[in-house]
């Protein structure tokens, strides 16, 4: 890892973890397995356990195949697997095991005069060719290897994601939704920026955040062909013995880079580790600045909502951030909101701070206090850091360059078309789990169509 790091071409600021080979597609991936274009044996080695090698006994059925009578062949053939469903279907995978078949047995070039082309397709034929080998394969009792499961399904992390993407990488309906909606996290992206860019200068200029920070070096590791947990393993293995002693860690990157699953499996690693989030920080000053229109009686407009440019001013919001104490409560690290409020955050999270009234004001009161709550965070983190905790917080550049720690990292995607891919299995994975959880067990086409309806819902 370290010769990895000093080796880097990105500079000595921005070392980079470069991405790992992409090993092929587990087999038990849908179309991301292997097939019968790239092998010379009687069926696809990711299909069953053992040779994929026929026996005498197993030629016999195979060769069985090819007697049936046209129409039976036709209707009969029930597509075991996602490769085998007819909108995921790709010949060119299976045109020369088809054409080593045909080779082999005349019957089955009988069986291709009699429906080609006038009852079918060449390629619907031997998509359900292959449909009723595999079936004849299982009636073998050959051990069949897993294909997408329901456990894969319900998981609903980023081994989901991949077998997703795995599944339909070369399906167009799913690469045009992909392309849309890495399109509109491009567009998100920016104009996130742009508001925190916005945010950050009006904290520079009320005196709240320095105009250029002491930036420390960032580790850039480019997320392509890992998963989760080895990303998650590249940081904490340059944490080293901070893991055990506390420190304070940064997480940036664009949308869909996976920056939130990543900081899952690092706290999953790591038994001292906490994650930080803003989102209550905003929530107890919107509650503070309400308080204090209540207080100055101001009246709400027809939509519930204060004026509060009376109150969003650098003096009362200093006020405000200065009745927020964070330290360790009842033996555990938390807020405590003073301000004539008195309450521990936890004590409030999924009460007071949801309110209607709070919802209503939070965006007003986050948009003039970036600044402020970039600063709270920090000297928290700093705070539980020294205490021991590995304290986790990933966001944007822009606020987290104001957050002092010798352990930045920033998440890449080499191939940017794989983040619009993940955001749009996502989607996909999120319909069908909706879909499929009430039922018992699920077979692979079954999981495979919900995929298929919820990315036709997804992309209307």
């Amino acid at each position: 890892l370290h010769s990895k790091l000093s080796s880097s071409p990105a500079g000595p600021d921005k070392p980079v973890l470069p991405p790992r080979p992409i090993p092929p597609a587990a087999p038990t991936m849908g179309n991301g397995g292997s097939t019968a274009a790239d092998e010379t044996g009687d069926w696809p080695s990711a299909w069953f356990v053992g040779p994929n090698s026929a026996t005498p006994e197993q030629r016999a059925l195979l060769d069985k195949v090819a007697t049936s009578s046209p129409d039976i062949f036709l209707r009969d053939a029930r597509a075991p697997r996602a490769e085998l469903m007819p909108e995921l279907w790709e010949f060119a995978r299976f045109r020369d095991a088809s054409a080593r078949q045909a080779t082999r047995s005349a019957a089955i070039a009988s069986l291709v005069y009699k429906l080609v082309p006038k009852l079918c397709s060449e390629a619907e034929f031997w998509r359900a060719y292959w449909c009723h080998i595999h079936s004849a394969l299982v009636a073998s009792g050959l051990e069949r290897k897993p294909g997408f499961t329901r456990e894969t399904l319900l998981s609903q992390d980023d081994t989901t994601t991949n077998a997703i993407i795995a599944t339909f990488e070369a399906y167009e309906p799913f690469l045009a939704f992909s392309q849309t909606e890495m399109d509109g996290i491009v567009s998100r992206d920016a104009e996130d920026d742009e508001k925190l860019t916005a945010g950050i200068k009006l904290a520079i200029t009320k005196g709240v955040l320095a105009a250029d920070p002491s930036v420390e070096p960032v580790t850039v590791i480019d997320v392509l062909g890992k998963s989760a947990s080895e990303v998650a393993e590249l940081i904490v293995d340059v944490l080293g013995e901070s893991a055990a002693s506390g420190c304070v860690l940064v997480l940036q990157g664009l949308s869909g880079t996976g920056k939130g699953t990543t900081v899952d499996r690092v706290k999953s690693m790591l038994p001292n580790a906490v994650t930080w989030s803003n989102g209550n920080v905003f929530r107890a000053l919107t509650l503070l600045a309400t308080k204090r229109c209540a207080e100055l009686g101001l009246e709400t407009n027809a939509d519930g909502k204060y004026d509060m440019s009376t109150v969003l001013t650098p003096t009362v919001l200093a006020e405000c951030v200065g009745s927020l104490e964070f330290g360790k409560y009842n033996d555990s690290w938390d807020i405590h909101i003073g301000g004539g409020v008195d309450i521990l955050v936890s004590e409030c999270a999924n009460t007071l701070l949801k309110e209607a009234v709070i919802g209503k004001h939070l965006p007003t009161v986050a948009e003039q206090t970036q600044g402020e709550v970039v600063s709270f965070a920090s000297a928290a983190a700093t705070k539980m850091g020294s205490g021991g905790q590995v304290v986790l917080m990933e966001g944007r550049a822009p606020t987290l360059e104001y957050v002092r720690t010798p352990f930045r990292f920033e998440l890449t995607m080499s191939d940017p078309a794989c983040i619009g891919m993940r955001r749009a299995a996502q989607r996909m994975m999120a319909k069908a789990v909706e879909s499929l959880r009430p039922l018992p067990d699920s077979e692979e086409p079954v999981i495979v169509a919900a995929l298929l309806k919820g990315l036709s819902e997804c992309a209307k």
